[in-house]
């Protein structure tokens, strides 16, 4: 229901669906059959869309933060928040207000001024009440709601951006694909990878159009964090828990398990195979949806391990294992990928090994190392602003080391400092760096995608629409079905048919 201390603007006629708001559009009259597509591009370049975030815990707030916060998109103006539990409302209602009051400027809003964002607990009532003042929705909601939440906000004629994975079963995600189909709407899945610009350029400038790595032969790809990640306390103060009506009425409830027990479910709804898809998809989704993206192509099979080593109440894997195979243009390729609740040692990070060379690459930065084999010709990629050149220093006579007088000697080996290669010993590759820089936020561009296809209605700008997301829900569930036989699990074109 929506909350009775923040009053909305009237609510849009009930005799037919407005789509978007067009008042930037001199005279611009949508009739009943205005399809959603012509509503959504209708709304001008210069003009202000109005948001309404579904999903207000610590994913929203990365959404809102990314597009209204470090690093601003123009044009936006948040209208509402919608959750089932009012502190996370209240919380992200308070955060866009002192965001949207910083970044205002000249922009004009349809409330009186925007600190007044309302608040709902249904997202249904949400969509109803707003009307027309809503022209996108963001969703971070739990995995088992996006297809239910995605299908209502298309069929209101909002455009949808909702965060990966599409949903924690098949049959949600086909879903979302006939939903997309049957509204003709703007709908954007959030593997952001495909919009960061760093990732943009390995896989058009240096994968696919200089095939500077030769033939890939080995995707790598790892996401590692410690045991005591991941896993939410039930708040120790009752007050603060949801009604066990309000957790029954919303999906979370079972009649054979005690309040406390359905609080634990709710703040950890990744372990449960009713509301998430473990962490396969909560953050293998993003690499394994890449090694699709520089592969070009979906697996033919995938072989995989798991286990529920750290968390026993867990009903989905904590620690897996898998090894896809990939059938190019140039031969067989592997993708061998793990996610760990062990140990946060080495991060995350991707690697695509092939004949010529081998690239790391990751969210973070400081991973952006390529390696040329000795047949490989790169000099010619750094005048074109692909790599830079990062050679080792190289030592011919132990003698030629700096030494630190006064110190311990060390053997001389040991004494070489970093960067550097002894001729004595071999030398390693030398490492080259991606020239490409992210200066903001790593989902601010694959959100900034999203709402420039909201202004031009041009759905084939979308960087990772409907049917790519599906292919890449496909090759990340598969996983299960491998693990829980201990059997590969072939993949066939049908498969990745929604």
């Amino acid at each position: 229901m929506k909350d009775s201390d923040n009053q909305s603007s009237s609510p849009a006629a009930t005799s037919r669906r407005n789509f978007v708001k067009t008042t930037a559009v001199a005279g611009a009259v949508l009739s009943a059959d205005t399809t959603v597509a012509r509503a959504q591009a209708s709304t001008a370049a210069n003009s202000l869309i109005n948001v309404a975030l579904i999903g207000c815990g610590a994913q929203g707030e990365k959404q809102v933060e990314s597009v209204i916060g470090r690093s601003p998109v123009a044009g936006l103006n948040f209208v509402a928040v919608c959750d089932i539990q009012k502190t996370s409302r209240d919380s992200k209602a308070k955060l866009i207000a002192k965001y949207q009051a910083k970044n205002k400027g000249g922009n004009v809003t349809v409330r009186d001024e925007y600190g007044k964002i309302a608040q709902y607990e249904d997202h249904m009532e949400m969509l109803e009440t707003e009307g027309d003042n809503i022209d996108a929705v963001l969703i971070a909601s739990p995995d088992f709601m996006h297809h239910v939440q995605t299908r209502a906000s298309l069929e209101a004629g909002k455009a949808v951006y909702c965060e990966k994975m599409m949903s924690n079963t098949l049959e949600g995600c086909r879903d979302m694909v006939r939903a997309q189909r049957e509204t003709d709407g703007i709908l954007q899945i959030g593997h952001q990878r495909r919009s960061n610009p760093r990732y943009s350029a390995l896989r058009d400038g240096l994968v696919f159009g200089e095939e500077a790595f030769g033939r890939i032969t080995h995707a790598y790809g790892q996401w590692n964090r410690s045991t005591t990640s991941g896993k939410v306390s039930v708040p120790k103060k009752k007050k603060l828990w949801l009604s066990e009506e309000l957790l029954n009425k919303y999906g979370f409830g079972d009649s054979n398990l005690t309040h406390e027990q359905l609080m634990y479910r709710f703040k950890n709804w990744r372990f449960f195979r009713k509301f998430g898809g473990g962490v396969v998809s909560d953050l293998g989704a993003h690499q394994i949806d890449i090694f699709n993206w520089m592969f070009g192509t979906t697996p033919t099979s995938v072989m995989a391990a798991g286990g529920v080593d750290y968390f026993p109440d867990s009903e989905l894997y904590d620690n897996v294992m898998s090894i896809y195979e990939y059938d190019t243009p140039k031969g067989i390729s592997r993708g061998y990928y793990q996610v760990l609740t062990t140990t946060s040692a080495l991060g995350f990070f991707e690697r695509f090994m092939g004949d010529k060379g081998t690239v790391s690459i990751s969210e973070i930065p400081t991973t952006n190392q390529a390696y040329p084999e000795a047949s490989a010709d790169w000099d010619g990629l750094v005048a074109k602003g692909l790599l830079k050149r990062n050679d080792p220093e190289v030592k011919f006579n132990p003698w030629d080391i700096p030494k630190t007088w006064g110190s311990k000697p060390k053997p001389w080996l040991a004494s070489t400092k970093a960067g550097q290669a002894d001729s004595r010993a071999t030398k390693a590759l030398g490492a080259w760096e991606l020239s490409t820089e992210l200066d903001e936020m790593p989902h601010t561009p694959h959100l900034r995608n999203f709402f420039d296809v909201v202004r031009s209605g041009k759905k084939e700008d979308l960087n990772c629409n409907v049917q790519t997301a599906f292919e890449t829900a496909v090759t990340i569930l598969k996983i299960y079905e491998s693990a829980e036989s201990g059997q590969k699990a072939m993949f066939s074109p049908e498969d990745f048919v929604a």
